[in-house]
């Protein structure tokens, strides 16, 4: 699960850095700062782009985070597992 969690997390961060990278190229083919009547999906476009590049990076962090979380909890969990023998409660003999 966290190798998901992992990889989601950096592609996330992935589409935020590249985001950030190409907005000024964005802006000038795609967005507008102004608004008037006939511009309002280019207005709409603009912010939503510029947005995605300040969500992106946040929920990037917490998903590595989240997922260095589980990983270290699964090896603790797996370090503070007895063996199978001594959990079954059965001796041997020897």
């Amino acid at each position: 699960m966290y190798k998901r969690t992992l990889r989601a997390g950096i592609i996330v961060g992935v589409v935020g850095i590249l985001s950030m990278l190409f907005t000024n190229l964005f802006a000038q083919t795609f967005g507008t700062v102004s608004f008037d009547g006939t511009t309002a999906f280019y207005v709409i476009l603009t912010q939503m782009h510029l947005l995605a590049a300040v969500g992106c990076l946040p929920f990037s962090a917490a998903l590595i985070s989240a997922a260095l979380v589980m990983r270290h909890l699964d090896a603790v969990t797996v370090r503070a597992t007895p063996p199978a023998e001594q959990q079954s409660g059965v001796k041997r003999a020897g």
